[in-house]
């Protein structure tokens, strides 16, 4: 679906129903059972605030035709900014390992560094601890605090033990088949959006800090 959602419309003729499960746009009609990107990084951006986090790295990905780039760097901001005071600076990347690796080269290399990190992806979570243990001889959390979303595989292994926003699978499966089997019942077409919240999955790679004092 996502290779082909380019050229996806709302008036394209299908003779079945169609329910698009976590990807969405505007322009198209049919009915979209998503997660709630924004809530999700609302939620972790308080808790690492309040984890003591003051410092802020965001890794984002470049923007592309998937809704959720945006929605989690709007998220984790707003969830920020009603927290207190902050610092936060985004780096891009691609969602892969080698991407996190990358700009935990570039961040680390600096003299002023993050406390906290938030990855968009797993993937560049994992990228950014291992270059920064291995390259860097920092500790986690000792050094930094490190969180991303979607939990994939790797995140939950103990070498990482990686604070995740795990995407709610299950619930989007069930929203979807029951969109899908109204539809088939004959109830009017559903256009709207339909939003899942994520759960926060709480490791070590999150510890409570002392909160660095910002200059003005």
């Amino acid at each position: 679906l996502a290779a082909g959602f380019e050229s996806l419309k709302g008036d394209t003729p299908f003779p079945a129903p169609v329910i698009l499960v976590n990807v969405y746009r505007h322009s198209t009609a049919w009915p979209s059972v998503i997660c709630d990107n924004r809530r999700g990084t609302r939620e972790m951006a308080r808790y690492l605030y309040d984890m003591g986090g003051r410092e802020f790295l965001f890794l984002s990905a470049f923007k592309s035709q998937y809704y959720d780039v945006e929605e989690r760097l709007e998220g984790f901001r707003s969830g920020l900014e009603a927290c207190g005071p902050h610092r936060l600076h985004i780096e891009y990347g691609d969602y892969t390992y080698e991407s996190g690796r990358e700009i935990a080269r570039r961040v680390l290399s600096r003299k002023e560094r993050p406390d906290t990190v938030f990855s968009t992806g797993t993937r560049m979570a994992l990228g950014y601890m291992d270059a920064a243990r291995y390259s860097f001889g920092l500790r986690i959390p000792a050094d930094f605090n490190i969180a991303a979303y979607d939990d994939l595989i790797g995140a939950q292994f103990q070498s990482y033990d990686l604070t995740c926003i795990e995407q709610p699978s299950q619930e989007l499966a069930e929203k979807a088949v029951q969109l899908l089997s109204d539809a088939l019942d004959g109830a009017p077409k559903a256009s709207r959006i339909y939003r899942e919240p994520p759960r926060l999955r709480l490791r070590g790679s999150v510890s409570r800090r002392r909160p660095v004092l910002l200059s003005p």
